[in-house]
């Protein structure tokens, strides 16, 4: 169980199933090609979603390797990269622009690695273009909510970067955009996005009435606005 505000304004417990977390635990090798060669550089502490899904439960399925660190040191991060054999980072945008601008980053080689993804709040393109002007590498942008365990879509290793966009729904996940009327949007037209898929909370823990009011018909109510290009 995973606390949770961001859909309510109010805390409470998202109850997350282990069918939702094999589901997440396999998108870095479905979505990256992500296997037992790897190793996450683990900033974000594992009680987040997104770090428990990408950074520890993919490693633990796998037999990749789990780089934690106590704290975002980037003396510490210097000497991960250059000595650790990091593969992969799944990461928050801040730290992202941290690699750019802080002066012990700056001879960093990233075009060899095998995965740069943002995740936990907006990336946005002035970073993710900066990062490919400076190192000539991508970071692929998703988009997720605790309460999707976290993960509904990425731009994929093998499809064509969009910086502007959240990327493709993970496998087995649907999304649509409807209007406060409930009507589905046609392609460009913005409205909120709705997510149906095995990633989907079971619901709140001893909130009925606040999952009935997320969670209709399978669908999960982000409460974000999007389109679907």
């Amino acid at each position: 169980m995973i606390y949770s505000s961001g859909l309510t304004g109010y805390s409470m417990g998202a109850m997350i199933t282990q069918g939702n977390l094999m589901h997440q635990s396999d998108l870095l090798r479905l979505c990256m090609d992500g296997d037992d060669t790897d190793t996450t550089l683990t900033l974000i502490p594992c009680f987040h979603s997104f770090s428990a899904s990408g950074n520890m439960l993919s490693m633990l399925r796998y037999g990749g390797t789990i780089y934690l660190m106590r704290k975002l040191d980037f003396k510490e991060v210097r000497h991960a990269l250059l000595h650790e054999d990091i593969t992969t980072i799944s990461a928050v945008p801040t730290l992202f622009y941290g690699l750019i601008h802080h002066p012990d980053m700056s001879d960093i080689e990233y075009s060899g690695m095998k995965t740069l993804v943002s995740g936990g709040s907006a990336l946005s393109v002035e970073i993710s273009n900066a990062f490919k002007e400076r190192f000539h590498a991508d970071i692929r942008k998703g988009y997720g909510i605790t309460e999707a365990s976290p993960v509904c879509s990425v731009n994929r290793k093998h499809a064509p970067m969009k910086p502007s966009s959240i990327g493709l729904p993970v496998p087995r996940v649907e999304v649509k955009v409807m209007d406060d009327s409930g009507r589905s949007l046609s392609p460009h037209e913005t409205g909120e996005l709705l997510f149906k898929g095995p990633n989907i909370m079971k619901g709140y823990y001893n909130h009925a009435q606040e999952t009935n009011e997320i969670i209709r018909d399978g669908w999960l109510h982000t409460g974000d606005l999007g389109s679907v290009e």
